[in-house]
């Protein structure tokens, strides 16, 4: 899914309301789905971490 489609049918409705004028960017959409990326990948190397530990 490309970011501009998650943009408009997933964050704009959760930030503005499903019949809302305003949209979330594709810029921003790109935003949170890296924030959320390195969010996985930091949990996944801490469980590789304490287990090889």
């Amino acid at each position: 899914m490309s970011a501009s489609s998650i943009a408009k049918h997933y964050l704009t409705p959760l930030k503005y309301g499903k019949d809302s004028e305003k949209q979330v960017s594709s810029y921003q959409a790109a935003q949170y789905i890296a924030n959320a990326e390195g969010f996985i990948t930091g949990l996944i190397l801490n469980k590789n971490y304490k287990q090889n530990k």
